[in-house]
């Protein structure tokens, strides 16, 4: 029989009544008598169930129930359509386009002015290269007011390159000659054979030269250069010798070695010039010039030292220059600079100081003015120091700019005065002067890739003069714009100005207008802007036209002391590459 709790605490209640009961008998009554207690009750008992089934172990996770869904077939209708498409266009460059070894270029212009310029060249090779150039271009019609004034040069070049592994070579053959006429004189009866002159050139230039690119190798360099240059002799002189001959030879050597960064390096040069005009120390008549000789030998040893990393440059270095002439003379000028690029290399910072010694010849002076006279001095212009400050980089990526400022000494600078001891002030003689010189200059360049190109440059100079009142013929600034537009290789446009001013002329006549410093009469030059337009058309790859416009501001400035230039001109021609 199976007894719950319940039934179980009943039992035991039962039970203590009865013990607490007998206890309480067995106090009031006699021990030796006993009782008895009778009684009648009726018991019953359930009849018991027995669990057939056996025990078992209930798991806690319930198994999820398999179901099964049907697959429900749908069909739903579908269309397409087919649309064309274009098929691509394929632009094949070559990696290198075709050459063509022969170009030619024609024109004819204002003032009866003929063009022509030819080149040759013998095409691509990893091994040589070399060419011919021909150009020649005149003016045969006279400025009305003025004496005649035609002019004519005719040039031709032949040059050469010879690459090796080791070392390379190249060399050049030129030849130029120049006719002109000294018409600085306002009238239109002189005799055209009497202010005429004539230059002849013929030079000749060799190098050669290591090629080694890699790190601790000693590289060579060894060039030589000859010319021959001379003025004709006038119909009108008697005098065999009455012209002006140069002769000029030099020798260029250097030598470098690279060590990793640094580079060690120094240059040997030597260079003559002998230079005559009739005979040494003799007067030659009819107007008592006096014929001279002149012998010019400079020397320069110049060794340096550079070192450039990622972001500075640095040269140490200096030039020792021997000048002998007459009598020896020896320089010791700086060669300093350094530079660091800041900012992502959009920003450069550079200082440095410089000198050198200038070689001044009859080449280089006529080159310079070619209105000077033949019996005219030669000294060797020295820039004692040249110091300057600055500061290049790039605003955008198509944008550039630079702006620097310098202040030089230097000694010997030659200016142009005119003369009037043998002339009617229509040829120059050459004066030399020391000077302290400040210069400012900016820049800024505009490049689209191959469409655009944009540059401004200006300058100022300030001269401190030794002797003369003004640095004569020079300007005090200088602005200069250019531009040139190329549209799609079809149409290219440029346009370039320049502006200057501040010119003065140094008078050695009486001159009602003349102006007055320090005792020297002098007077201005006058503005000068000369705005130049080129258009150019190619019709294809091999031919094209041009169209020249000169001085569109039809200002008749003087580019010398009674030298004005012609006014308007125009040039029509074309191209041709065969």
């Amino acid at each position: 029989m199976k007894i719950t709790r319940k039934e179980d605490k009943m039992n035991k209640l039962i039970l203590i009544l009865l013990v607490c009961v007998s206890f309480t008998a067995f106090g009031q009554g006699d021990p030796d008598t006993g009782w008895t207690v009778e009684y009648e009750m009726q018991r019953t008992v359930k009849a018991t169930k027995r669990l057939n089934e056996l025990t078992q172990t209930r798991d806690t996770i319930i198994p999820i129930p398999k179901i099964d869904y049907p697959l429900i077939s749908l069909k739903r209708e579908t269309s397409f359509q087919l649309q064309n498409i274009e098929p691509a266009k394929i632009k094949l460059f070559q990696n290198n386009p075709k050459l063509y070894k022969h170009y030619l270029k024609v024109g004819i212009g204002s003032y009866i002015t003929p063009l022509v310029q030819y080149n040759f060249n013998s095409g691509r090779s990893r091994k040589s290269n070399w060419g011919v150039n021909i150009d020649h271009v005149s003016s045969w019609l006279n400025m009305k007011g003025w004496a005649p004034s035609t002019t004519d040069n005719t040039g031709a070049r032949i040059y050469g390159t010879l690459l090796q592994n080791k070392y390379q070579l190249t060399g050049s053959l030129d030849f130029h000659n120049k006719g002109f006429h000294y018409y600085g004189i306002p009238d239109e009866n002189v005799p055209g054979d009497s202010i005429n002159g004539r230059f002849n050139n013929i030079d000749l230039n060799a190098e050669w030269r290591t090629a080694n690119q890699d790190s601790a190798k000693h590289n060579f360099k060894v060039g030589i250069q000859y010319f021959n240059y001379f003025s004709f002799k006038r119909k009108s002189d008697t005098l065999a010798k009455r012209n002006g001959r140069e002769n000029f030879a030099g020798l260029y050597t250097g030598y470098w070695y690279k060590l990793k960064t640094e580079t060690f390096g120094v240059d040997l040069d030597a260079r003559y010039d002998n230079y005559k005009f009739g005979d040494t120390d003799t007067l030659m008549q009819p107007d008592s010039v006096m014929g001279l000789k002149n012998n010019n030998t400079i020397i320069n040893f110049k060794p340096y030292v550079i070192s450039r990393g990622k972001k500075y440059y640095v040269k140490v270095g200096l030039d020792m220059a021997f000048d002998i002439r007459s009598k020896l003379k020896f320089d010791i000028f700086p060669n300093v600079e350094f530079a660091y690029s800041m900012i992502n290399n959009t920003f450069t910072p550079y200082i440095g100081v410089n000198g050198k010694l200038k070689q001044n010849n009859f080449r280089n002076l006529t080159q310079e003015n070619q209105y000077i006279l033949l019996s005219h001095q030669q000294i060797n212009e020295a820039t004692v120091f040249d110091a300057y400050l600055g500061f290049r980089g790039h605003i955008t990526k198509e944008m550039t700019f630079n702006i620097m400022g310098s202040f030089a000494r230097v000694r010997n600078m030659n200016l142009y005065v005119n003369d009037t001891t043998y002339t009617l002030g229509n040829q120059f003689d050459v004066v030399y002067d020391t000077a302290y010189i400040a210069h400012v200059n900016a820049s800024l360049g505009y490049q689209l890739g191959e469409k655009l190109r944009i540059d401004v440059v200006g300058d100022y100079f300030y001269y401190i003069m030794n002797n003369e009142a003004y640095a004569w013929n020079r300007p005090d600034y200088r602005i200069m714009l250019s531009g040139k537009y190329n549209l799609s290789h079809k149409l290219i446009v440029g346009l370039d100005l320049t502006m200057e001013g501040g010119r003065k002329a140094k008078l050695l006549t009486t001159d009602p207008n003349a102006l007055d410093k320090n005792g020297m009469k002098y007077k201005k030059l006058g503005f000068l802007a000369d705005l130049n337009l080129n258009v150019e058309y190619r019709w294809n790859k091999r031919i094209s036209t041009f169209l020249n416009l000169n001085n569109l501001a039809f200002q008749k400035y003087q580019i010398w002391d009674q030298y004005r230039v012609q006014g308007f001109q125009a040039m029509l021609g074309a191209t041709f590459s065969f």
